[in-house]
């Protein structure tokens, strides 16, 4: 089965249905703003929301995580829970952002245990974006609002409908599992999809990110990063508000009795990142980690991974506590 359309009346039923197999995690109200949290039963999930605060790679990539153990001269490896998720009604950018990171996690020669454990069961049910909010431009670095990048099943939503598309066979699988809920997508209804892409699309594209990868070759002078670097404070919100940025550092704890290590994330945008043991820091200024950042992204991982590790959700923007925004930058380099 490859689409399926449900009442929002009946998701419910649905929802009830798959907490019998199913962990699920989805958007709900927290405080003054949207969190993604486990869904207990008789629970509702958004679905009139903008966007998550915080991406969804702590699911997958937690914030801190201990991966050994040591007892006496014994060193174990801490084994991930095994458990089947959902992951409901997320955007599409976070959504290819999660692809962006099996790259790094999944894909190549050396792969995480721990990453690929949860991404192996996990699905990914994201929501089409109707109504791009002003600090998005997933469009202009080649994203959309309705990517199938990421997801197993992307979601519509129509009045009181919500359409389910496939988009992997663990997406057909899903929907054939049940199928007992969905009905046939009328025409009307594909027509009208048909139409709200064109129209998300167009409101989400803010510049032509053609020339900045040409443009990040190495010839821009340093007083271009340095006079960002005035207003940056390092404080790296940016960065661990990233659905792509993944750096991390390990951690090792010991007692008289045994020990552990963890993995813990952390920023290229802060000092300690590169400080070599001998004090030496080969990114030394604010402006160098800066430029770091941003060739990270639009340069490097376009060459080892083929794609730019940013997908335009503008959390960076919105929540940066000196309103530096990253659009105003990459025009900077692409003008």
């Amino acid at each position: 089965m490859k689409q399926g359309t449900i009442r929002i009346d009946d998701l419910e039923q649905l929802i009830a249905g798959i907490l019998k197999s199913f962990r699920m995690y989805a958007p709900v109200a927290d405080g003054g703003g949207v969190a993604l949290s486990e869904l207990k039963k008789g629970q509702s999930p958004l679905l009139d929301y903008h966007g998550l605060k915080k991406p969804i790679k702590e699911l997958f990539f937690p914030q801190s995580e201990t991966i050994l153990k040591s007892e006496g001269d014994a060193l174990k490896s801490v084994p991930v829970r095994e458990e089947k998720r959902i992951v409901f009604g997320i955007r599409p950018c976070d959504a290819r952002a999660l692809q962006q990171m099996d790259s790094v996690f999944a894909d190549g020669e050396y792969r995480d245990p721990y990453y690929t454990a949860r991404r192996r069961d996990t699905l990914i049910l994201s929501l089409a974006c109707r109504e791009p909010q002003d600090i998005c431009f997933c469009t202009s670095i080649g994203g959309g609002p309705f990517d199938e990048r990421g997801s197993d099943v992307l979601m519509f939503k129509d009045a009181d409908t919500l359409l389910f598309q496939a988009c992997s066979s663990a997406g057909t699988s899903f929907l054939t599992e049940f199928n007992d809920h969905f009905k046939r997508p009328t025409a009307v209804l594909t027509e009208t999809r048909k139409k709200a892409v064109a129209k998300a699309r167009k409101k989400s594209l803010r510049f032509k990110g053609e020339r900045l990868f040409d443009r990040l070759d190495g010839s821009l002078e340093p007083a271009f990063w340095d006079t960002l670097a005035w207003r940056c404070l390092g404080c790296a919100v940016c960065t661990y508000l990233c659905p792509t940025c993944h750096c991390f550092t390990f951690s090792d704890q010991s007692s008289t009795d045994g020990g552990e290590r963890s993995r813990n994330w952390d920023a290229c945008s802060l000092e300690l990142f590169t400080r070599e043991a001998s004090g030496h820091n080969p990114r030394s200024s604010k402006g160098q980690r800066i430029k770091q950042r941003i060739m990270h992204k639009f340069r490097y991982a376009k060459e080892n991974f083929g794609d730019t590790f940013c997908v335009g959700c503008g959390r960076c923007i919105s929540n940066c506590p000196v309103n530096m925004d990253i659009r105003e930058i990459i025009g900077g380099i692409i003008q």
